[in-house]
């Protein structure tokens, strides 16, 4: 089930954000949402940021709530610009994983 990023639903743990297609990066990007707190989401991905992971996810972006609109909006701007994904894929009736 796709949800547009900047809409009513919160993301959760374990389901695939999407980037769009940029001049930069023609086929856009996705990751896996790994952690979702309040103020962050924390992503699992590969050939963006190119570094040693320290923990179980490559980096984190915030996570902006607009309780008077009730939206959700993940912001990312780790290049010095916005480049905020599209939104986030989840898999309704599929049990999220649990390494915990």
């Amino acid at each position: 089930l796709g949800i547009a990023n900047g809409t009513g639903d919160k993301p959760v743990k374990d389901t695939l954000i999407i980037w769009p297609d940029t001049e930069e990066s023609p086929p856009g990007h996705i990751g896996v949402i790994v952690e979702v707190t309040d103020t962050h989401v924390r992503i699992a991905d590969q050939n963006q940021h190119f570094h040693k992971w320290t923990a179980n996810y490559s980096h984190e972006l915030t996570l902006e709530h607009d309780a008077e609109k009730g939206t959700w909006t993940i912001v990312d701007n780790a290049y010095g610009k916005p480049w905020n994904p599209r939104g986030w894929m989840t898999f309704p009736g599929i049990a999220n994983r649990d390494l915990s």
